[in-house]
């Protein structure tokens, strides 16, 4: 995760002091490895279900149609009177 922040310098009010803090986050922005699929925590096929086996077939760059580990982004704004 990556988050940048910024505090607005504001002038001093009839109430007080306000502070607006600016702020944004990326998450699973990038990832390293040597991993050639599009993402190495996806699930790979696993055994037959109704045996209950739990062989994993590690073919590399053989995702089985798994959708990689979504990015998500948040902006926000944060105001203190």
């Amino acid at each position: 995760m990556l988050t940048l922040g910024y505090d607005l310098p504001l002038s001093k009010s009839n109430t007080g002091k306000v502070k607006v803090k600016i702020y944004g986050s990326v998450q699973n922005l990038f990832t390293i490895t040597g991993y050639t699929g599009s993402d190495p925590e996806v699930n790979t096929k696993a055994g037959n279900p109704n045996t209950g086996a739990s062989s994993v077939n590690l073919a590399s760059g053989l995702d089985y149609t798994a959708f990689p580990s979504y990015r998500s982004y948040t902006l926000g704004l944060k105001m203190n009177f």
